[in-house]
């Protein structure tokens, strides 16, 4: 999922592969709904799932799990949320896009948490004035 830098999808199948677009399914679904099968975010963008992936990754770090190699996916992360900052997003909810506070916030808190254990480098240093 690396390579996918800002294109990253909110949701991958078990095997890595893109979700199965979603379809009714000729079953009877909850009352007032439909059963379906796959998931409509395939074709959807969610913001805050990179900063929600700085924010494991800052927790991972805390505790001295956080190999070298594994700093370049914060820093794709990182440079992902800049790219795709100003467009709207689907959001956590799956709705329309638009510019939701939540998916904002949750990139606010994952490069402010990785400037916190990057502290004094110049990763550090762009993670702050990124959150800001």
């Amino acid at each position: 999922m690396l390579e996918a830098g800002p294109e990253l999808a909110p949701a991958y199948t078990v095997t890595g592969q893109p979700m199965p677009a979603e379809r009714k399914l000729q079953l009877r679904g909850y009352p007032g709904g439909t059963a379906v099968a796959g998931n409509r975010v395939r074709g959807q963008f969610q913001l805050d799932c990179l900063g929600e992936i700085l924010q494991v990754m800052a927790a991972a770090a805390r505790h001295d799990m956080l190999a070298a190699e594994n700093w370049h996916a914060v820093e794709v992360a990182a440079t992902a949320i800049s790219e795709r900052w100003h467009p709207a997003d689907a959001g956590l909810w799956e709705l329309d896009d638009k510019h939701w506070t939540h998916s904002r916030l949750a990139c606010v808190a994952g490069l402010r948490s990785n400037a916190a254990v990057a502290r004094g480098t110049a990763d550090g240093h762009g993670f702050r004035r990124a959150a800001n």
